[in-house]
């Protein structure tokens, strides 16, 4: 919804700041349950008062194009998708400083969301380190003594090339419709550029983004997607299905 971020006070960081712990819990709960309502609203075909929200998801979603091995795996696994949904929405609204606070399991050094993960699993909310793609876009670097194209070796065996075909790959199974790939293929590299100053992984080189994703990685991805669908006679998708 889009007055979320507003009404989180991610537009306002001082001022979310300064709500207590206790009302970011509140706004955060009352948050996923108007995400949740409104996605039903939307998509559900009838209501319910069931109170597991999965059980509700494959009971009442509509059934959808995947039909196997039954379609009620399907409603399940989209029920997850809006457990994710609601999850995220709650995160959003508790301000930085508060996370750490409320969750006594947790270390009150590290106040950033992703430390509520720790309540599902005590290896999980751990800031991973990342990697700068365009620190150095050399095709050729002679000064290595050991390889002469490090740049070019290091980002053909890294683990975002095997992400690439495979995210394209499902995407075209289920897009299944290759000017629309394209078109948000180009567009994630755009929000990559546009981001990359918020997340050093976004900043890569331009030869990186052009060809070794858009042209190699995501294509393979598309055309073995396409390929896929079409030797198991799938029905192609347009803007009207």
């Amino acid at each position: 919804m889009p007055y979320q971020p507003w009404a989180s006070g991610a537009l306002d960081p001082e001022g979310a700041a300064a709500h207590s712990s206790l009302t970011s819990i509140k706004r955060g709960v009352w948050a996923m349950i108007a995400a949740f309502l409104a996605y039903c609203t939307l998509q559900a075909p009838s209501t319910s008062h069931k109170s597991d929200v999965l059980i509700q998801c494959s009971w009442q979603f509509c059934h959808k194009i995947l039909i196997r091995p039954h379609p009620v795996v399907w409603r399940l696994v989209h029920g997850l998708a809006v457990v994710y949904l609601v999850a995220l929405t709650f995160l959003l609204f508790q301000s930085e400083g508060h996370t750490g606070s409320y969750l006594f399991l947790i270390s009150q050094n590290r106040d950033d969301a992703r430390q509520f993960m720790k309540l599902l699993h005590p290896d999980l909310g751990v800031e991973l380190p990342e990697r700068s793609y365009g620190a150095d876009c050399r095709l050729y670097v002679p000064e290595n003594p050991k390889n002469k194209f490090i740049n070019i070796y290091e980002t053909l065996f890294d683990e975002f090339v095997v992400a690439h075909i495979l995210g394209w790959f499902g995407k075209a199974v289920m897009i299944r419709n290759q000017l629309l790939l394209w078109v948000l293929s180009i567009g994630f590299e755009l929000m990559e550029l546009t981001f990359r100053h918020m997340l050093p992984n976004f900043n890569e080189c331009w030869w990186d983004s052009i060809i070794l994703d858009i042209l190699i990685c995501n294509w393979f991805g598309i055309w073995a997607g396409m390929h896929t669908f079409r030797y198991f006679d799938g029905k192609s998708m347009n803007g009207s299905d």
